[in-house]
């Protein structure tokens, strides 16, 4: 029985947070948003770049390996392309997580 209301414990401190998110999205102006949108899309090609780059090693057949390696270098193009149109906008490109 205590299960149930520990899931809408959670579901309710979920809820509360993005409420919280929301709220300071509506405060922060579109150079704001638009920072944390490249930040964002910065952490995901980063990841990209990382998972393709592992993929890659591990793969045997040399045709999906150098798709991987394709994937890999254009990951860390798109990469360089949002550090250039963050620094554009003023800021100062995070190091990716």
């Amino acid at each position: 029985m205590s299960r149930p209301s520990s899931y809408k414990f959670y579901i309710d401190q979920i809820g509360t947070f993005l409420l919280a998110v929301q709220g300071r999205l509506f405060e922060m102006g579109e150079g704001d948003r638009l920072y944390f949108q490249l930040v964002n899309q910065l952490n995901m090609e980063c990841t990209l770049a990382r998972i393709y780059r592992e993929k890659a090693k591990r793969e045997s057949d040399i045709v999906v390996k150098m798709l991987y390696k394709k994937l890999h270098d254009d990951s860390l193009t798109h990469s360089a392309l949002i550090i250039s149109a963050i620094k554009a906008i003023g800021e100062s490109a995070p190091k990716p997580v």
